[in-house]
């Protein structure tokens, strides 16, 4: 199974648990509230070449799957990416 569908199901699991657990199945998320649920299980998951795979995944990814909600956790998970490249730099630079 492809890290990035990992990813996405994974954040969806500890959403639906979170969600319902605390604030009732009928609340909706914001995008305000998911990148950060998205980020932890980025982080957590290891994926030792998160940027390869994700420029891989692009390369062959059929257009019309760059849209709809498909389209919006790819984005979601490039931004991840790149932030946790960021942070790393931020730090590195720093020491």
């Amino acid at each position: 199974m492809c890290d990035a569908v990992v990813v996405k199901l994974s954040a969806d699991d500890v959403a639906v648990q979170v969600v319902q657990k605390n604030l009732g199945s009928e609340y909706q998320w914001s995008m305000d509230d998911l990148f950060p649920l998205f980020q932890f299980v980025v982080v957590r998951s290891c994926i030792q070449h998160l940027a390869a795979e994700i420029h891989f995944t692009d390369d062959l990814m059929e257009p019309h799957l760059q849209h709809g909600e498909s389209g919006i956790m790819f984005t979601t998970l490039k931004v991840c990416n790149r932030f946790c490249r960021w942070l790393w730099l931020c730090f590195y630079l720093k020491t």
